[in-house]
């Protein structure tokens, strides 16, 4: 005990002399940083293995195969590698082959269009089909998705529930895991329906582009959402959104 307790003691005078202290408190700061910044790369890394996945431009289809690395460069811009293959992304989901299952290069918001109200999630969010509804994992947490649709800030509109999307004569009802990506600067309205796996690019669309179903509407070419008699722009700021939960 006595040669446990000299050193404590030995261990006291040692740390807390004023040089020691200083060397301390670098040494404590390096092991925050290098753990910050370690945990900071893992954040921005996404690897699948042994799982092909596709994603689907201006109507036609794109497959990665192999194993795929999803990250973030310097500008914060993500990348996917698969092979030797580099391509940089937008927000376009990309989907698991053979799974009802999506995820999402870029951050995006979750629209409650029937509450009025918008919510945050992170890149590599993925969207997936649970049991007879969809939920979405945010890192490791699963919440459920109910009369929501997820929006990028931008173009594009996410559906988790069956919709139909109207522009002039045109009718066209999307399932679940479906998307659309309306572009009003060209003119053009890209389809991606899931259950069909059919994509689709329509131009000249000069109509107003309207998202509905018996629960909720929303004007994805204004970008606004319609609930208990009033409209609301949704915000494309995502990053000034509350984190969903």
């Amino acid at each position: 005990m006595k040669n446990v307790k000299n050193f404590f003691i030995s261990f006291k005078n040692i740390f807390f002399r004023k040089k020691n202290i200083k060397w301390f408190a670098l040494l404590l700061i390096c092991i925050v940083a290098y753990t910050f910044f370690r945990f900071q790369k893992k954040v921005d890394e996404y690897i699948v293995e042994n799982h092909d996945m596709y994603q689907y431009f201006t109507g036609f289809r794109v497959d990665y195969n192999g194993t795929i690395k999803l990250n973030k460069d310097d500008e914060k811009i993500t990348q996917i590698t698969f092979g030797d293959d580099t391509v940089y992304l937008d927000s376009t989901p990309l989907y698991f082959n053979g799974e009802k299952k999506a995820l999402f290069p870029e951050t995006m918001s979750v629209v409650k269009p029937k509450e009025g109200s918008q919510f945050r999630i992170n890149y590599y969010t993925t969207v997936y089909q649970d049991l007879d509804y969809y939920s979405i994992l945010d890192g490791k947490k699963n919440t459920k998705l109910v009369n929501s649709v997820l929006y990028d800030g931008k173009d594009l509109y996410f559906f988790i529930e069956n919709v139909t999307v109207s522009f002039g004569e045109k009718s066209i009802k999307l399932g679940p895991l479906s998307y659309i990506i309306v572009d009003t600067f060209n003119n053009t309205v890209e389809i991606y329906d899931f259950e069909n796996d059919a994509g689709a690019l329509y131009e000249n669309v000069m109509e107003e582009v309207i998202i509905q179903n018996d629960e909720y509407r929303l004007n994805a070419s204004l970008d606004v959402m319609y609930f208990n008699g009033k409209s609301r722009l949704l915000i494309k700021d995502i990053s000034k959104l509350k984190q969903f939960s």
